[in-house]
């Protein structure tokens, strides 16, 4: 066992005698306008949902996508203040309901033509279900206060406090850090129009939107398309006592975390979570960059294409912090370990690539599969979780 993979087995057992609920772990903590939520301190965060290409992808498309995204988006990663998350998630098992909502309108029209196409459109369903899977892509953008000097930071903070104190369990509404706004909303326009121009199909989800999607996830049986969250420009939810009284309205909305883990998360031996009826099975890659290359590659690795698959790769600008204590470990063991001084000469090539003009950055990524509980023989095989 190499000395890194000893520090990150004594993190996970620290991380396991300090957990806490499920929602304890949520930083989301209330919305800004109609488009932005805001964390817990004070960072704003836009969801993109990525609805595919504009066209079909020649052989060279890959390769002038990667080229306009990174060149017009190297800003976000040349300083501290942005990042970018991507969550992917693939469900054979969704593409039913995803097919039913495509055809959708043509049962419709075919009911008011008075057209007896049931059979014929129930077919292609069937026909398509069984060959495709639900696909989708969300992006999203972070702006955190590492934006602002320390002097600004502290004064953000300072005034966000006397706006509106924390309360536990409660959203803090005016959390934004204010100086932030102008920022990430260019941010997030360069952004989509970055997307377009490389061929994509792409909208700013609404706060609402995004933690629906958040919610259906986790917890499908709790969360559902009529579900929607209580943000700070909805109705206030009232209080009903059990044996009379008055009824009374909420000085707050309920926190975030409370509304998207309305019931707790079960550790399942040591691999797997389970949510209601649902279990989980994460895993964590930690990787430094690459050279860039389609997520199909990854995926086909992954996957044997019939179990859902998920996955959460986060793009920060700390590429070098990141690294900065394997790099001195390393350096500290060359003598020793071929791996360390593999090690060692990476961290070496990465300077001399930052020093040329490129932006170095930090990368992770979680995955997890999942299945409901009832189909756990198949899954938990040799190849499962």
């Amino acid at each position: 066992m190499s000395l890194f993979s000893s520090f990150n087995r004594a993190a996970q057992t620290l991380y396991l005698m300090m957990r806490g609920p499920a929602n304890s772990f949520c930083r989301l903590e209330t919305a800004d306008d109609d488009w932005t939520l805001v964390s817990d301190d004070g960072s704003l965060i836009s969801a993109l949902d990525v609805q595919g290409a504009r066209s079909r992808t020649p052989e060279d498309g890959f390769s002038f996508m990667v080229s306009i995204l990174s060149e017009r988006t190297r800003f976000l990663f040349e300083g501290r203040g942005h990042a970018l998350g991507m969550f992917f998630d693939y469900d054979p098992a969704g593409a039913k309901a995803a097919v039913e909502g495509c055809l959708g309108p043509a049962r419709v029209t075919a009911g008011e033509c008075s057209l007896a196409l049931d059979s014929v459109l129930s077919s292609w369903e069937r026909a398509v279900s069984e060959k495709c899977a639900r696909e989708s892509l969300t992006i999203v953008l972070w702006t955190t206060p590492d934006l602002l000097s320390d002097l600004e930071k502290r004064e953000a903070m300072r005034e966000a406090r006397k706006l509106q104190p924390k309360i536990q369990g409660f959203q803090t509404e005016n959390r934004a850090v204010a100086s932030l706004r102008a920022a990430h909303q260019g941010a997030r326009e360069v952004l989509l129009s970055s997307l377009s121009q490389g061929g994509l199909a792409s909208k700013v989800k609404t706060a609402h939107e995004t933690l629906r999607d958040i919610k259906i996830a986790l917890d499908p049986d709790q969360g559902g398309p009529d579900w929607a969250p209580l943000l700070p420009g909805d109705p206030r939810p009232f209080l009903y006592p059990e044996r009379g009284g008055e009824v009374l309205g909420l000085a707050g909305m309920p926190s975030i975390g409370s509304q998207i883990f309305s019931r707790d998360a079960e550790v399942v031996g040591r691999d797997l979570v389970r949510i209601g009826r649902r279990l989980h099975a994460p895993f964590v890659a930690s990787l430094p960059p690459r050279k860039p290359k389609p997520f199909a590659d990854l995926l086909r690795a992954l996957s044997n294409g019939e179990d859902p698959l998920r996955a959460a790769i986060s793009l920060t600008p700390d590429g070098f912090d990141g690294l900065a204590l394997k790099g001195a470990l390393a350096r500290i063991l060359s003598f020793s370990s071929g791996a360390s001084r593999q090690l060692s000469s990476a961290i070496s090539s990465l300077k001399a690539f930052s020093e040329s003009g490129e932006a170095v950055v930090g990368l992770s990524m979680a995955f997890c599969t999942f299945v409901d509980i009832g189909r756990t023989r198949r899954w938990l095989s040799p190849r499962g979780a």
